[in-house]
């Protein structure tokens, strides 16, 4: 069998991605253990799924969209929820009083601005 070298940077990505995982019940899938029953309440957790609407849409992530949307036609608008998904960095999906949805992608550390990546 042929062996092949990870190089250190591939290792690293996988691993974080495994740690990100490995709290959450839902990257089981849709499988539960034998035996048990999930409430129909009982919400799991998707690993790189987007979370949960919040609102009021936080500081921290106003200042997200105001950075991406500084010089665009949507600097005058305010996003009325949020919701994010982790990928190699954080997509920000916001949403607006008329409906409309914007997407954010905001790199890693170092790795860029965060920018509109859909409209």
């Amino acid at each position: 069998m042929k062996t092949r070298k990870i190089s250190p940077g591939n290792l690293f990505a996988a691993a974080l991605v495994f740690a990100a995982c490995a709290g959450f019940s839902g990257c089981r899938g849709d499988e539960a253990e034998a035996g048990s029953v999930l409430d129909e309440a009982e919400e799991i957790a998707l690993c790189g799924a987007y979370g949960e609407w919040i609102s009021p849409v936080p500081a921290d992530a106003l200042k997200v969209f105001a950075r991406a949307a500084s010089g665009t036609e949507y600097a005058v608008r305010v996003p009325v929820k949020v919701s994010t998904q982790v990928v190699a960095g954080t997509n920000y999906r916001f949403a607006f009083a008329d409906g409309k949805v914007l997407v954010v992608f905001e790199p890693l550390p170092g790795r860029g601005e965060p920018e509109i990546s859909e409209e």
